[in-house]
């Protein structure tokens, strides 16, 4: 069995590539934001798995 890559360099790449304007702009116009507590981190969070996956 192969080692697996660190995917740490990858992801350092990804998130410095984010714009923090656009990342919060498009947590806020989720229709799935909460009005829980960290419902806006949970937003950003589901929003930067989006884009990682390309949607």
């Amino acid at each position: 069995m192969a080692d697996l890559p660190d995917p740490g360099p990858a992801a350092a790449v990804f998130l410095d590539a984010i714009d923090p304007e656009a990342l919060e702009r498009a947590a806020l116009a989720r229709p799935d934001l909460g009005t829980e507590p960290y419902s806006l981190t949970k937003a950003m969070r589901t929003q930067l798995v989006e884009w990682a996956r390309g949607l």
